[in-house]
């Protein structure tokens, strides 16, 4: 990647710092959230892509995205111990990654005499950062997405912008097909990129049909990883599922009746409890969940056993059905839904974390502070290299920022769920505080453009 020493003591920092951290938390490696625990398992144990059923049996699904799970059984074993372990190593290197590729990649970007500093700078935000620090501590994939952002933004500034050869337009949709297959949400983050690679101003003597063929190469590779999952889950589960069987679920709990009541009663300030919404959703089959008066019975009785059901409902059958019973909450309220859209977009980018029983006023207070801070030397970054706003090298950036909005403003969000963008936010950070006023910086790297053919 580079020969500045510079990179072995932030991998060692990273690395060090995140492994502390995974240790201390090692029993939290035991908690599967998401499933995706139990999916590594059942593929290391069974060779199967699924759920093992009490029976024994694991049973296939798409209700996680592949990758993660996929690397998780690599080293998945009998031993608990292990494989705890593995995640807190697995999550370790991945945080050196990150830290590493986006010294490299900011570096390169703001260039001059300032590069390094700048570089240095947003290594120690990737580093440092709550939520990125949390997640590395949770069997889940925002770990992994912020790797994968982190690769793909250092081989855009350092290669895609200096030099558009096939190894690069390659190295792109490689890293766009790993993150589409790690979180469907980068199938739209690569849809935008594919845009500007074709209409790119960088590398400059690289003529436009040739920008056009290398965004063709890029969108058949990305379009190759989707059909390719598509195509399991049609030959494994009968239905072409592109992304996976929990978007239903995602997106009814994002807009769903009595999250609505509480947005329209209270706003987003006040935290929701989705105690309600839990106990009715548990009870789906024993009502019509598209109707609005479903929603506000009280289901605090236990779940009525249905074998007949249990014995012919699949996965993607209930994701169909979460997903109309959302579709029927949006089509009820519509102004609602514009609001809630807007609510979910603040819920993302809040800086100040909602109140908790597990977390305190000075721990959101700290938080709070910290991404205020975070926000305000990125909006600097901004403006000071707004003379470069239009160059191809920090286009991956916003883009990124507004895919991340544009989902979210319509399926569940959190704080959580921006994580992926912390490493493009960190670049601008870094380069609000490393630029002197008045001054924005050349980049020295993407100055060299002496094999920027196609070839």
């Amino acid at each position: 990647m580079t020969s500045d020493r510079t990179v072995v003591w932030i991998i060692v920092l990273s690395m060090s710092f995140r492994g502390m951290v995974s240790w201390l938390a090692l029993d939290q490696f035991a908690a599967d959230p998401d499933a995706y625990r139990a999916i590594a398992e059942g593929l290391s144990q069974r060779g199967v892509y699924g759920l093992i059923a009490p029976s024994g049996e694991v049973v296939p699904t798409a209700f996680r995205p592949p990758l993660y799970p996929v690397v998780l059984s690599w080293f998945w074993g009998s031993d608990e111990t292990w494989n705890r372990v593995w995640v807190a190593i697995l999550h370790s290197v991945l945080g050196g990654i990150t830290a590493n590729c986006i010294y490299a990649a900011t570096k390169s970007w703001v260039g001059a005499a300032r590069g390094r500093m700048a570089g240095i700078l947003a290594a120690l935000i990737v580093i440092v950062d709550p939520i990125l620090i949390q997640q590395s501590t949770q069997v889940m994939t925002e770990t992994m997405a912020a790797a994968i952002v982190s690769v793909i933004l250092w081989w855009w500034v350092t290669r895609i912008s200096r030099r558009l050869t096939w190894v690069s337009v390659l190295g792109l949709a490689i890293g766009l097909a790993a993150g589409y297959l790690c979180r469907p949400t980068f199938i739209v983050w690569a849809a935008i990129l594919v845009v500007c690679l074709a209409f790119s101003n960088q590398p400059a003597s690289v003529k436009r049909i040739r920008r056009l063929f290398a965004a063709g190469g890029v969108a058949v590779v990305v379009l190759a990883s989707v059909l390719g999952w598509t195509y399991r889950n049609e030959r494994i589960l009968g239905h072409p599922i592109w992304a996976t069987t929990h978007g239903g679920y995602t997106l009814l709990l994002g807009n769903n009746p009595l999250l609505y009541r509480h947005l329209r009663d209270h706003g987003p300030l006040e935290p929701w409890d989705p105690t309600g919404f839990l106990n009715a959703y548990a009870h789906r089959y024993e009502g019509d969940p598209t109707t609005e008066d479903f929603w506000f019975q009280p289901w605090d009785q236990p779940v009525r056993p249905q074998p007949e059901l249990s014995a012919t409902l699949t996965e993607h059958a209930d994701d169909q059905l979460t997903n109309l019973a959302a579709r029927a909450t949006i089509e009820r309220d519509k102004n609602m839904f514009i609001r809630s859209s807007v609510y979910r977009v603040a819920m993302l980018w809040t800086p100040i974390p909602q109140a908790t029983g597990q977390r305190s006023s000075v721990k959101r207070i700290a938080i709070g502070l910290y991404y205020c801070l975070l926000y305000f030397a990125a909006m600097i970054g901004f403006a000071r290299m707004r003379g470069r706003w239009g160059e191809s090298t920090w286009w991956p950036i916003p883009a990124l920022i507004l895919t991340l909005s544009m989902v979210h403003a319509v399926y569940w969000s959190n704080m959580r769920m921006r994580a992926p963008a912390i490493p493009a936010i960190a670049m601008l950070a870094a380069a609000g505080l490393a630029i002197r006023p008045g001054r924005s910086e050349e980049s020295s790297e993407a100055m060299d453009s002496s094999q920027d053919e196609l070839e």
